[in-house]
């Protein structure tokens, strides 16, 4: 069990209280009625995203799973190729849409998760590549994803869907966008625009309508120190031409386009360059700066990637043997890893809500473990209220096994990603009793 917990893993074995709750969540996991996509529907609807009636920002990006190292054991014929070209890592691809309040930016949950493996590329294929028709390409996941959210999410005022550079996909501008949906992507290419122009061309032309100051983050791993940058700001409208080959009615499509540039980087440090494309109208300098601020946004869904991987649950070094028990073991890990997120930034209270984190039979389900967790002096009792999130994220991080006392430093990323992974077994257990 220490050596597990040394790991840092995601172990059923780790997270179970004793063999027999590790039996029940195996058999879980491996029962072949239990399928994949009924895993992702209930991890989904558990944030209870169908009552959600404000303006959501909706931040999709992909991931990939890498289990190059268990290929000895495992199927190579039931995984697919990630990165690297083909044949030289095997995997499979995670997508998910996190979803975030646009006035505060809570995490909300998520409003599609999909998961599929890249087939090898036959030449024969690549030659007539874009030629196909959207839903035969891997870009077709950007308009699923927004398909599949605005499904989850029937009540949002308003859905704000946003992309790096690789959703930077024509059909996405053409079928996405409604009275309630808007789209924000940054650009991938200098597009040719309807009259003949192109894009970056034209935005330079525009003028700076205002400059102001932003903080970026260190990023170690891209060794990159934190600063401030001086960012300038322009905008326009454009009106952004169908690629060749493109089968569809729409010629063109109109949108609006915010860039900004970063004056003066330090040297040896690659400049901010953001060109914002999106449907949302942009009129003022005010407007340019809401639209890069959703833009900045979409950093979180690396946050829960982070987790997700060697910084919390190393879900790629699962040791399970059958592949679609580790699919569904990473969409499970996936919600883990968000709720991780959530819980660390609040874990000494918040504004956000414990129903806004947790459903309410999980609400139910931590009401009974507080009773359990709870000490005896009154130091060591729950000092938040009911409906607070550090309430749970008290509970979470004593299952996790923090005490709780003074002197203890607060509980971090793997306190919280432990405690959540055994309260996922715990909760299966308590459902069932519940039936």
């Amino acid at each position: 069990m220490l050596r597990i917990e040394e790991q840092k893993s995601v172990s059923i074995h780790g997270i179970s209280v004793d063999w027999a709750e590790a039996v029940s969540f195996y058999r879980f996991l491996n029962n072949e009625r239990v399928k994949l996509d009924e895993v992702i529907e209930s991890q989904i609807e558990r944030f209870e995203l169908t009552q959600v009636k404000r303006h959501v920002l909706a931040v999709n990006d992909t991931t990939s799973i890498n289990l190059q190292r268990h290929l000895g054991r495992l199927k190579e014929e039931a995984l697919g190729y990630i990165g690297g070209g083909a044949g030289k890592h095997i995997g499979f691809h995670l997508h998910p849409t996190l979803i975030l309040a646009a006035e505060n930016f809570h995490h909300l949950g998520f409003g599609s998760i999909q998961v599929w493996v890249r087939e090898k590329v036959e030449s024969s294929r690549k030659a007539g590549y874009k030629q196909l028709a959207v839903e035969e390409k891997e870009s077709y996941k950007w308009i699923r994803a927004a398909e599949e959210t605005k499904q989850n999410l029937p009540l949002a005022e308003m859905l704000t869907l946003i992309g790096d550079r690789e959703a930077d996909c024509y059909e996405e501008f053409v079928r996405v966008p409604d009275e309630r949906t808007h789209l924000l992507v940054r650009s991938c290419q200098n597009r040719r625009l309807a009259d003949g122009g192109n894009l970056y061309e034209r935005l330079s032309e525009q003028t700076v309508v205002g400059e102001y100051e932003i903080k970026v983050e260190a990023d170690n791993r891209a060794r990159r120190a934190a600063r401030v940058a001086k960012i300038e700001v322009r905008f326009g409208a454009v009106e952004i031409a169908a690629p060749a080959g493109f089968r569809g009615a729409a010629k063109s499509v109109c949108l609006q386009v915010v860039e900004a540039r970063e004056r003066a980087a330090p040297v040896g440090v690659e400049p901010i360059l953001w060109r914002l494309l999106t449907t949302h109208a942009v009129r003022s300098y005010g407007d340019a700066r809401t639209i890069i601020g959703y833009y900045r946004q979409r950093w979180r869904i690396e946050e829960v990637f982070r987790v997700l991987k060697r910084q919390g649950l190393d879900i790629e070094s699962s040791a399970m043997e059958a592949i679609e028990s580790i699919k569904k073991l990473s969409v499970i890990a996936l919600s883990v890893a968000l709720r991780t997120v959530q819980l660390t930034k609040n874990r000494t209270g918040g504004e956000q809500k414990l129903k806004e984190v947790f459903s309410e039979a999980e609400i139910n389900c931590l009401k009974q473990v507080n009773a359990k967790v709870e000490g005896r002096t009154e130091k060591q009792r729950n000092p938040h209220q009911p409906d607070e999130i550090g309430y749970g994220a008290w509970i979470i991080a004593r299952l996790g096994g923090w005490k709780s006392y003074e002197s203890q430093r607060p509980p971090g990323v793997i306190t919280m990603k432990r405690g959540l992974l055994r309260f996922e077994t715990i909760l299966y257990g308590y459902s069932l009793t519940c039936v």
